[in-house]
């Protein structure tokens, strides 16, 4: 083979393969991350799964209303079988409407707790972990 047609084929390898690395890498990127917790209905409960780690669940939201509750506490999921938040537990909460866009930042409003089976978000973080140092 004549070296300029060996050096073409070689252009032309190695640009269909950059075009293909190319097209699967930004499929990568814009892929949105899997949630490490999800949250699901069981019953009349709300149960929160997930990966195994450390993870503090801060404030619940109901997406079809928008309001959000605060815990009290954060409860810490420690074992992908999670934790349960039985409907008592969701009725305790005070469930907060966010002001609009542009709005008082302290007018937001209260409401009821979801009914069973309203779509659900989490909001957490992943607990990151600082040891002593040994000197």
């Amino acid at each position: 083979m004549k070296p300029m047609v060996a050096a073409r084929v070689v252009v032309v390898w190695l640009s269909l393969l950059t075009v293909v690395l190319g097209f699967f890498g930004v499929r990568w990127v814009l892929t949105a991350p899997e949630p490490k917790l999800f949250p699901e209905w069981n019953g009349d409960a709300l149960q929160v799964l997930g990966r195994d780690g450390r993870w503090m669940i801060t404030h619940l939201e109901n997406v079809a209303d928008g309001k959000i509750a605060r815990l009290p506490e954060p409860v810490w999921v420690v074992e992908s079988g999670g934790v349960r938040f039985t409907a008592s537990d969701l009725a305790q909460f005070k469930w907060v409407q966010p002001p609009d866009s542009f709005g008082d930042v302290f007018s937001s409003t209260t409401g009821a707790a979801p009914k069973t089976g309203a779509e659900m978000q989490v909001l957490y973080f992943k607990a990151e972990r600082a040891r002593t140092k040994v000197k």
